[in-house]
């Protein structure tokens, strides 16, 4: 067996691997969050060739266990014992499913833990300040990672990190990316950067930018990330930090076209101030 320690968000994962072929190939997509820091969580990895696709998968929560059966990949995750075992029929599929329990560990552990949320969304700075955009599948929210070449530095086209701390709230990166984002598109580095707003995604024929109120903005947040209330424990945490974090960073609500026109029309905003 091979092993590797990741980092995101400082909650640490040991990852198991059934060889070191696998271990390779995971080591690569998460070479930037590599961390010698105390493992917080220990996640085996598990080779199982009679695995097949399905069509409709399933999650299951049963106390502090969550099963599930997704695409060619199943397992559970124990949150009371900090341990998730994931079966992949080969080692191809392996990096999605690790990515996949990875993300519903954190979203349900760093509201408690962290003081932080992760968030379905894409994570750009500008002028060194971090600006989120979000939405619901269809959004645009793959519109706007490629829209920000040139303009900003991407760090996620899939999932962030926001932490609220001391009253400042940072966007943090992670090594998630959409699995059809294009190669060059793609740079897993770990950081953050001070975090200025979030806007919420819509289609339109113009642009427009109005700021939500505190309400509008969690019923947006959960729409888009409605896993988060799929275990009632950990409901309240990420409620107590959204709550927190709004206090002090807007949530607007964004129309617009899908033209490079948007940054001039967001700085025309004052929200790059």
């Amino acid at each position: 067996m091979s092993g590797l320690s990741v980092g995101i968000a400082g909650i640490v994962f040991h990852i198991e691997f059934p060889s070191i072929e696998w271990h390779g190939l995971i080591r690569q997509q998460y070479a930037a969050f590599l961390t010698d820091d105390p493992i917080v969580w220990h996640v085996d990895v598990q080779c199982d060739p009679t695995l097949s696709l399905v069509k409709h998968g399933w999650v299951q929560n049963r106390g502090e266990t969550t099963s599930f059966r997704l695409l060619s990949y199943q397992g559970h995750v124990d949150f009371q014992h900090r341990h998730a075992v994931i079966a992949a029929p080969a080692m191809e599929n392996a990096a999605s499913a690790v990515d996949r329990v990875l993300a519903y560990v954190l979203m349900h552990v760093l509201p408690s833990s962290r003081n932080a949320f992760l968030l379905h969304g894409v994570g750009v700075t500008i002028m060194g300040q971090g600006h989120v955009f979000f939405g619901p599948s269809g959004a645009g929210k793959t519109t706007i990672a490629t829209l920000a070449a040139g303009w900003g530095e991407l760090f996620s086209d899939e999932s962030v990190v926001l932490s609220f701390k001391h009253s400042l709230a940072q966007l943090h990166s992670t090594p998630f990316w959409g699995h059809s984002t294009p190669e060059h598109l793609i740079q897993r580095t770990q950081q953050q950067a001070p975090l200025r707003a979030l806007y919420g995604l819509q289609h339109g024929l113009d642009f427009h930018l109005e700021q939500m109120s505190a309400t509008e903005s969690i019923i947006a947040l959960l729409l888009t990330e409605k896993i988060a209330a799929d275990r009632a424990e950990s409901m309240n945490p990420w409620l107590s930090v959204v709550e927190a974090m709004l206090a002090v960073v807007p949530v607007y609500r964004l129309t617009f076209r899908p033209t490079n026109e948007l940054w001039s029309f967001l700085r025309s905003e004052g929200v790059f101030d």
